[in-house]
């Protein structure tokens, strides 16, 4: 898509070391995230055929995807690979594959896009296989140290879709792939999620299942709680932001140590730059309140916290 970032040719190197480069001076560390739209590429560009592990309408585009064939899967994997040895030629310290929020991985994963009855389609493992051979070859490539992350959706909360049973019998395939690192969100992206998960119910069980059975796995969330006293919410002000990082804190109560607590959806990303005069003070006391009390608790110093 024109203006995104890429990095799937050589010639994107310089730009990407400058990049990373202007990070460094801040003593910060960066990360490149690797995304495949499947599907929701026509969402994004209609000078292409999206395509799928199957061809199956998109739930909510409607348009009907090319199903990819063995060769090109495998070509996949080897672009996978060759972008995050660029990544780390461009300097970046790491690489996160994004299984998530519907993209082509997150397809792969679904039994509710997932038709295929060849070995990347089928029983629960077969549908995790794009995903661990992706993290294989960029180990192999990149070297067996340098860390890759992978982002899943725990569950789609959509008929037919994964379930956190399946990704919590996932996980150990993933561990053993190479992922060094598992944040997880709820739902598909632009799924009205939140109109059917009650946050507080369903975020803390699954941070917890995943935590409590491996000992790499992480969360990510960027829900807001309902149930906690109505002081402490104040504390972190009364933005889903705010909320966020309440929830954020609770979650490192219980075990996890690593936490993104995000702005939301691009839609809303939008919403929140063009309102950020006026509620950007609100942001900086929810997540200054998140650090101050994870840091009074002993907590912060073997947790990773990144908040954008």
């Amino acid at each position: 898509r024109p203006g995104s970032m890429g990095v799937y040719d050589d010639k994107l190197i310089p730009a990407l070391t400058h990049l990373t480069q202007t990070v460094k001076q801040h003593d910060c560390r960066i990360f490149m995230q690797l995304h495949h739209s499947g599907t929701r590429t026509s969402e994004e560009t209609r000078a292409v055929t999206p395509s799928a592990p199957s061809a199956i309408r998109h739930f909510r585009t409607g348009v009907v995807p090319r199903a990819l064939s063995l060769k090109e899967i495998r070509d996949l994997i080897t672009a996978y690979g060759e972008a995050a040895l660029r990544a780390k030629r461009s300097g970046f310290d790491g690489v996160e594959v994004h299984g998530g929020h519907g993209y082509l991985i997150c397809q792969f994963l679904s039994p509710r896009a997932n038709r295929r009855n060849d070995e990347y389609g089928g029983s629960v493992r077969n549908r995790a296989r794009f995903a661990c051979d992706i993290m294989k070859e960029i180990k192999r490539v990149a070297g067996a140290d340098y860390p890759v992350s992978f982002r899943v959706s725990a569950s789609e909360f959509a008929e037919g879709g994964t379930i956190l049973e399946e990704t919590l019998e996932q996980v150990p395939f993933f561990v053993e792939a190479g992922a060094d690192a598992l944040p997880h969100g709820l739902g598909l992206l632009r799924q009205e999620a939140s109109r059917i998960v009650a946050p507080h119910q369903h975020a803390e069980p699954v941070a917890h299942d995943l935590v409590e059975g491996h000992g790499t796995a992480t969360t990510r969330q960027h829900l807001r709680l309902d149930e906690e006293p109505a002081e402490l919410r104040d504390a972190y002000g009364r933005t889903n932001f705010g909320q966020g990082c309440l929830l954020a804190r609770r979650l490192v109560e219980h075990g996890v140590r690593y936490i993104e607590v995000s702005l939301g959806s691009w839609d809303h990303h939008v919403d929140l730059w063009t309102k950020m005069g006026t509620i950007g003070s609100e942001l900086d006391k929810a997540a200054a309140h998140l650090i101050t009390d994870l840091n009074s608790k002993g907590l912060l110093k073997d947790t990773l916290v990144v908040i954008g």
